[in-house]
């Protein structure tokens, strides 16, 4: 056969899977992508069944085809969760409009018709309250993340973890309006015991003295399932590395500046600043403040190392964090909120 022949040839079928690829494509997308797809297969919401009649409605979804269609990946993904059904219990994010026509969200949790758990606020935007089941713990049930963000730039997110059993046990809660626990980080089984940890962002100090945001540095709170309290424990102490992991890299970069800077400047004793309580911060919440202040007093040589000091143990002295790991240190109680821990 002849070259040119075996080129026409690879072209007409090119031709052929691209037609095939333009025509079916998009039903293709929409069975495999669309929201609470059923064992029908149809690609759309069955609107046969009450519930997902219901959960149209709730959801304010006009075309269920264009909406899954108009939809990226990831967030036809969480769109497929709406009308999860679990242990007996049916959870849904309703869609409510207000007086003024503004669309709010909350995630509900309700088993024979009755409300058995539902988020606090109800927020604006669809995509702050999600959620997502995971096997936290291993009693043969995937326990409920729920995760809402009450708006705004840096605050503030809400977690619940929940345990769908005869009744609905919240093993954790944290809200960032009350502690400085912010977002959850890693989900992981640290030391291998079949349970998971997770850890959670501490911004204690968040926009501290004149650090911005972006340069304002966090590290973690880690909580661990303990069975005496039934729920979620802070575990800092006994899980050092996790906050140790890259600190010789935070070290080197405290060195390094510090060797190329002679005159400091307001904006060079702020960076100074910001890599310095990185390293004290991370060797603080892990449950080594010795080694972390000794490092601080080393290489924090501004003329208001004192002052500053002051500060920062002010800071710590409204840490739920630094509290748990340092019990003796206690300078007053946070009157504003409680530890997210379960009792």
């Amino acid at each position: 056969m002849k070259r040119s022949t075996r080129l026409y040839i690879l072209l007409v079928i090119l031709i052929i899977v691209l037609t095939c690829v333009a025509f079916f494509g998009k039903h293709l997308i929409l069975t495999f992508f669309s929201p609470a797809a059923h064992s029908n297969h149809k690609g759309v919401i069955d609107q046969t069944t009450p519930e997902n009649r219901e959960a149209i409605r709730l959801m304010g979804i006009r075309d269920a085809q264009l909406e899954a269609w108009s939809k990226t990946w990831f967030h036809n993904m969480l769109r497929k969760k709406y009308d999860t059904h679990v242990s007996g219990y049916d959870i849904i994010k309703t869609h409510d409009s207000t007086d003024s026509g503004e669309n709010v969200y909350s995630l509900v949790i309700s088993r024979n018709d009755s409300i058995k758990f539902r988020t606090e606020i109800g927020v604006t935007d669809s995509m702050g309250v999600e959620y997502v089941l995971y096997p936290l713990i291993p009693n043969g049930r995937k326990q409920v993340i729920v995760f809402e963000y009450t708006g705004g730039a840096h605050c503030c997110s809400m977690y619940w973890i929940l345990d769908l059993a005869d009744t609905i046990h919240v093993l954790y809660h944290s809200d960032e309006e009350e502690t400085e626990i912010g977002d959850i980080g890693r989900i992981y089984d640290i030391d291998n015991d079949g349970r998971y940890e997770f850890t959670q962002y501490i911004r204690s100090f968040h926009y501290f003295d004149k650090l911005c945001g972006a340069c304002s540095p966090g590290a973690d709170a880690i909580f661990k399932y303990s069975d005496s309290l039934g729920g979620f424990r802070l575990a800092n102490r006994e899980f050092p590395s996790v906050n140790l992991e890259a600190i010789e890299k935070k070290k080197l970069d405290v060195k390094q500046f510090l060797d190329t800077t002679r005159v400091f400047n307001q904006e060079l004793s702020t960076e100074l600043l910001g890599v310095t309580l990185d390293v004290l911060i991370h060797y603080v919440y892990a449950g080594q403040d010795s080694i972390g202040w000794a490092h601080f007093d080393r290489n924090y040589v501004l003329p208001d190392k004192a002052e500053m000091k002051a500060k920062i143990q002010a800071v710590f002295n409204t840490s739920v964090v630094y509290r748990d790991l340092y019990p003796q240190q206690r300078r007053r109680r946070i009157t504003n909120g409680k530890p997210p821990l379960v009792g």
